[in-house]
Order: structure tokens, then sequence, then C-alpha cells
């Protein structure tokens, strides 16, 4: 079992990530968690996943953020919760006209924390992916990514492609995105075409 302080290598040296789920469920049941406990623990259970799964996210570019090279024994982001018209104010900047479409989820660097509706559900695996993106974000973060002076490309086609790859690999769906077409289409996209 993972104990606070400890690396996730030594975690994962004592649990296995087949054994993560059946821990998890193990600990909502029988210490009937709150709602923030069982929220640290998946997160806990994405960032073992993502130190074991690392080889096999395909079309992350090696030069650029390789999920293998990043260190993911972090502090964990706080989460948010907000309504879907306090998610488009707040992403927007207060101009939610601006927006189009609806936002599932979002990462705030400055505040280091995931915003997600209050409509988001653990046991739903899109919505699990959503967070597994937010969660790749503050990765990055942490490992020294300045999403102010990097093109938006190079940091998120990473984290839809783990998102994706959370549905694949994890419940053995098929998943696609949009989104890394818009991205692959920025001017400033040097790493993935």
């Amino acid at each position: 079992m993972f104990i606070p302080g400890q690396s996730l290598l030594v975690a994962y040296c004592r649990l296995h990530v087949e054994q993560v789920d059946k821990t998890l469920s193990a600990l909502s049941l029988s210490c009937n968690l709150n709602v923030k406990h069982i929220m640290k623990l998946m997160m806990l259970e994405m960032l073992l996943w993502l130190a074991t799964t690392c080889g096999q996210f395909q079309h992350i570019h090696e030069l650029h953020f390789d999920p293998c090279k990043l260190n993911y024994n972090v502090d964990l982001p706080k989460v948010i919760y907000m309504t879907k018209q306090e998610m488009k104010y707040d992403w927007s900047y207060g101009n939610p006209s601006s927006v189009n479409g609806d936002i599932a989820a979002y990462y705030k660097p400055h505040k280091k924390a995931i915003v997600l509706p209050h409509s988001w559900n653990k046991d739903n695996k899109w919505d699990q992916s959503d967070l597994i993106h937010e969660l790749f974000h503050h990765i990055q973060q942490e490992n020294g990514i300045n999403f102010n002076t990097t093109c938006d490309s190079h940091f998120e086609i990473p984290a839809y492609t783990i998102q994706l790859a959370w549905v694949k690999i994890k419940y053995k769906t098929s998943a696609k995105s949009r989104a890394i077409g818009y991205y692959k289409n920025l001017p400033c996209n040097t790493l993935y075409k």
C-alpha cells in the first residue's frame, strides 16, 4: 500500500498496478472515505499508472515531455468544483461568450489546481480521462514546463494522448479526440505533424 512520503517507485514495488483498483475499492468501502480522500486516492492511482505504463503511450514526441522521463513523485494538485457556467466564466477570464462549446475540465497552473464540473463522476471513464489529462498538465508544470512560453501543441498533444490511452488501456475501449488535429495545425507546432 502507498504510504505518504514514500516515493512512487517504492510504492510500485510494493503494489502492482493491477492491484491498485482493488485496493482503492476496498479502502473506499471499508473506510467510508469522503470525496476529497477518494479523489486523492484516484490521483495517486493515476500517477502510478502513468509511471508504470509510460512506455505504451504512442505519438508523444521523444524529445519533448517524454512521459517516461518525468518525475511523478509530486504533491497532488488541488481540485476545485464549479458549475459549467462558473467554469466558462473562470476559464475565459470573465468573458464566457468567447467560449465555444463546453469545457470538460482545465488546469490552473498558478493555483496548481484542477477545475472539474460538479457533474464530474469518479465512476465514469470519460470523466476519469478528463482528470488524468489535467493531472498530466500538473505533472508537466512540476517538471518545469512553462505553459506561457511553450507552444500549446507541445503540452496539449501529450496530455490528450495520455487521456486517450487511459480509456484504451484501462477500459479496452477505443477513443479519439478531434482536439489533437486542432493542436497539430497550430503554426507554432514543430513536433507533431
